[in-house]
């Protein structure tokens, strides 16, 4: 799989629990034979530590390429130490 274009969107700011709603996207080709995709993206901080997963799954037809984006909910203190998103 080859992984590029990877952005992230704050959706929603859930003040009561500390709590953001992000959006994360990336343009995924397929270079395997089943069209079945999941790709793992991490975010990860200034030292390198992981902090934070997600899982973008879909079908992309093998040899093809298209945008996978998922939303989930992770804190806010771990979203503003994330400063880079890149494949597992």
């Amino acid at each position: 799989m080859k992984v590029s274009e990877i952005a992230t969107r704050l959706i929603e700011e859930m003040s009561d629990e500390d709590d953001v709603y992000v959006s994360i996207k990336a343009m995924v080709e397929n270079d395997k034979s089943d069209p079945e995709v999941c790709i793992v993206l991490q975010g990860v901080d200034k030292e390198g530590f992981c902090l934070h997963l997600f899982c973008l799954e879909g079908d992309i037809a093998p040899g093809g390429s298209r945008v996978l984006t998922t939303v989930n909910y992770l804190s806010r203190a771990s979203y503003e130490k994330i400063i880079q998103w890149q494949p597992r």
